[in-house]
């Protein structure tokens, strides 16, 4: 297959995989919302987003040097990338577990502390994979990275 093949039928599967992503999401809020009542979402909501952030800060945009490097990733540079990438992991998700209770004081919703230790848990697996979806992404699996996006939003 040709790039230009494999780039159209990536761009289709990626079309594919944001539209899926986009309903799973709204059936996502919608069920979790139903389930666990507007106020227990509203504890919910500040954890989800405050992980959400840290996990996206927390890739110092390793994810973009290693997919837009013009040479090969080499084994030792995605292992140096994949050990940052633990430590900052670990440099977000333990301060938050050990203060969660004063994080959720400062955002007034003392509720929300347990929840947010919980999510936090999430950062690491979040933060980790990033090595192994830039590999599929320069090799143009956008198939795999796909079907890994969408396996892991239906989990969270």
């Amino acid at each position: 297959m040709s790039l230009r093949e494999k780039a159209i039928k990536g761009g289709a599967i990626l079309v594919g995989r944001q539209v899926v992503g986009i309903a799973l999401s709204l059936v996502g809020v919608l069920f979790v919302t139903r389930v666990i009542g507007p106020r227990e979402f509203g504890i919910y909501a500040p954890g989800l987003g405050i992980t959400t952030f840290l996990s996206t800060f927390g890739t110092w945009g390793l994810d973009v040097y290693l997919l837009r490097k013009s040479e090969r990733v080499t084994a030792e540079e995605s292992d140096q990338a994949f050990t940052i990438l633990f430590w900052i992991s670990l440099a977000f998700t333990v301060p938050i577990v050990a203060f969660r209770t004063l994080i959720a004081g400062l955002i007034r919703i003392p509720e929300a502390g347990a929840v947010l230790g919980v999510l936090s848990i999430g950062i690491p697996f979040s933060l980790l994979a990033i090595p192994a979806i830039v590999k599929l992404d320069r090799e143009l699996n956008f198939k795999a990275v796909a079907v890994n996006e969408l396996v892991s939003q239906v989990l969270c």
